[in-house]
């Protein structure tokens, strides 16, 4: 969550979108990661840095998205991993976790430290069934407005929540 409003989201469009959970509305921001032509497996947002670590199903790059500049235009950071896992932020870093080492990134100066795994941790996380056996969701033209109904949906349900919440505080 950016602040008590605003989230970010990624979907099977390979559109990453920050949204207002109080008005449910169009994306106040959108990044199109459609050129890398992979499904978004986690995104990171670091509020101390205000940058985005996007991570790619079966990708060995990581892609950082700088909110202070407009238009945001992600990058890639290239590391020697087969493809990456998980992503979480603490302070000013983005720690990173790979199939064979775990990446710290310095949010500021993109400075990195690789900590490689020894044999038997990398064996571990090389033998680990991946929580989410998914990640292609279909929303061509098929079903793009079921889809559409399904999201508006959800966001009366949040708006619904926050509203009885509020009223009880």
């Amino acid at each position: 969550m950016e602040n008590d409003d605003y989230v970010w989201s990624a979907g099977g469009d390979k559109k990453i979108l920050n949204w207002s959970i109080q008005h449910s509305q169009v994306p106040r921001r959108s990044v199109d990661l459609g050129l890398y032509d992979k499904p978004i497996r986690k995104i990171s947002l670091n509020t101390d840095v205000n940058k985005m670590v996007v991570l790619l199903e079966k990708f060995n790059s990581l892609v950082l998205i700088d909110l202070n500049h407009e238009p945001i235009q992600p990058f890639t950071l290239s590391y020697n991993q087969e493809h990456f896992l998980d992503v979480a932020t603490s302070g000013e870093y983005f720690c990173v976790l790979g199939n064979s080492a775990t990446v710290v990134i310095d949010g500021f100066t993109l400075n990195s430290t690789t900590i490689p795994f020894d044999l038997e941790l990398a064996a571990s996380v090389s033998s680990t069934k991946d929580a989410i056996d998914n990640f292609y969701k279909n929303v061509t033209h098929n079903n793009r407005a079921e889809y559409e109904k399904r999201k508006a949906e959800k966001f009366d349900a949040i708006s619904e929540k926050k509203r009885r919440i509020n009223s009880h505080v």
